[in-house]
């Protein structure tokens, strides 16, 4: 019989990893070229969003978080974290920055079912008092220190931080892998730098379901930059 904690990361294992995603910065920002910052539109099939110029596809019945939801979750996320330091810093950085482009997951949370519950979630980070942040790489190792400290059941603390392509892009990905009992919960984390941002792509699932597997290789192969 699981406890209560351990139900709670269960629930809310990726929103806390997201939550753990986020560096300072500012909500509503322009780079030097005066761009304005948008955190995207979406319709029936494709979220865009104008400021990163990228698209991606969403499948039909997904679950989409509106911001209500989703700062409903976010705090519910950060008192999953059980280290309490971790959890205590993240949430005053929450409370300075946090961008959530898009989250959205195969079915709501909470529903009650015997598979994992995969999600797909874009976060953009304002790195104006993070010069030193250069490139995806130098985000996601500063980000890996949160996660590996955050007390979530993690199977590798050497998570190699790699190049990959999607949408044509660059990026720095990081893999990891969270060990629940009846299933492996696989974290991948895209990062770039791009317009004064870290553009953080997430994809979670089971990584013992080959058709979730599959699912975010379709996800991946969806995101088109112009």
């Amino acid at each position: 019989m699981k406890n209560s904690s351990i139900i709670r990361l269960i629930r809310y294992g990726i929103m806390a990893v997201a939550a753990l995603f986020i560096v300072f910065g500012s909500y509503s920002c322009k780079n030097k070229s005066e761009k304005i910052f948008d955190t995207g539109r979406l319709d029936s099939t494709t979220y865009y969003n104008s400021y990163f110029d990228f698209r991606i596809d969403v499948p039909k019945n997904w679950y989409i978080f509106n911001r209500q939801k989703l700062t409903e979750a976010s705090q519910n996320a950060v008192e999953a974290i059980p280290n309490k330091s971790v959890r205590d810093q993240v949430a005053r950085i929450m409370e300075l920055q946090s961008i959530p482009l898009l989250t959205m997951f195969k079915t709501e949370p909470g529903t009650v079912s015997d598979n994992f519950n995969p999600s797909v979630q874009i976060i953009a980070e304002n790195l104006k008092w993070y010069p030193e942040v250069r490139t995806g790489e130098h985000y996601l190792r500063q980000a890996l220190q949160l996660f590996l400290a955050s007390g979530m059941p993690y199977k590798n603390f050497d998570v190699p931080i790699t190049m990959s392509r999607m949408g044509g892009k660059p990026f720095y990905k990081m893999k990891l892998e969270a060990d629940y009992g009846s299933y492996i919960v696989t974290q991948e984390w895209y990062s770039m730098v791009r317009d004064g941002f870290a553009l953080n792509f997430g994809f979670t699932y089971d990584g013992l379901d080959t058709s979730q597997i599959d699912l975010m290789e379709a996800m991946k192969a969806s995101i088109r930059f112009e």
